[in-house]
């Protein structure tokens, strides 16, 4: 058996709060999604549509680009062109496990990240 430390109904308590203040017209939504999804099955994204459906106050952040599959829908979705918010689309990557252990320092994986 699994035993959560979490209590009963968190989720519908953590998107309350979300909607507190995403609804406020002068926010701006940071919309964080993993990179090794489907974007379009996003949470964050979908949360943040329902307020900001143009996308004018959403900026999406993609984190774990180096977990995503290679191909035409990672540019789209990196270039911006799949998720299309108007402040734009960050993606970011981080030191895995591995590299971490090795002790690759984080210059090594930024000249890395711009091959």
């Amino acid at each position: 058996a699994v035993v959560s430390t979490q209590s009963t109904g968190i989720d519908r308590k953590i998107e309350e709060l979300v909607q507190k203040y995403i609804t406020k017209p002068n926010s701006i939504i940071l919309a964080v999604s993993p990179g090794n999804v489907d974007i379009a099955n996003s949470d964050s994204l979908r949360i943040a549509r329902k307020v900001d459906p143009d996308g004018s106050r959403t900026l999406a952040v993609v984190t774990k680009c180096d977990l995503m599959e290679k191909g035409k829908e990672s540019h789209e979705v990196l270039e911006g062109s799949k998720v299309g918010m108007k402040l734009g689309l960050i993606g970011v990557i981080n030191r895995n496990n591995d590299m971490l252990r090795e002790g690759i320092p984080i210059e090594q994986v930024m000249e890395m990240e711009e091959t």
